[in-house]
């Protein structure tokens, strides 16, 4: 069994990281309330090495990522630099673009780009997630999106 962790969702406070200011000092208030760790979400333009310190600095650790989608598929390689500097083992894609809910052909089409950013996140020791929401569920022919998705998309990606 594996250990939990117990992390803020940086993206609840997205209107309070829209600088490296603003950043650190919502980092610093993050950590004097307890949390050890954070999922960084909705970043306003950092460097990463900046991150990097500011998490160092307050004693956090980063366990989670939600990335955009056109991100993991145009700048893949500098995503996967970024989580080993920052030593964050998980990256997450934080919503199926709505290009692809437009039926059982769109869910599979993103099921086979995602499956190919799992593999390549795979391969740098990386774990590539996905953030459901309510809409996967929905009636896709004669199954969900969610249903398409369980089938597709490979053991890398969760």
């Amino acid at each position: 069994m594996t250990n939990s962790m117990l992390a803020a969702q940086l993206y609840t406070v997205r209107d309070f990281t829209k600088t490296p200011q603003a950043i650190a000092e919502t980092l610093r208030k993050i950590r004097a309330i307890g949390y050890e760790a954070v999922q960084i979400s909705a970043f306003g333009p950092v460097d990463p090495q900046d991150v990097k310190n500011m998490l160092d600095d307050n004693g956090l650790v980063c366990c989670i990522t939600h990335i955009g989608y056109d991100r993991l598929k145009d700048d893949l390689p500098a995503v996967i630099n970024e989580h080993k500097l920052w030593n964050c083992p998980n990256v997450a894609i934080g919503s199926m673009p709505p290009q692809f809910r437009t039926g059982v052909d769109g869910i599979r089409q993103f099921a086979a780009e995602a499956n190919e950013i799992g593999r390549q996140l795979a391969d740098a020791g990386l774990t590539f997630s996905y953030h459901n929401h309510s809409f996967e569920f929905a009636r896709a022919g004669d199954t969900t999106m969610m249903d398409v998705l369980f089938t597709r998309l490979y053991p890398y990606s969760s």
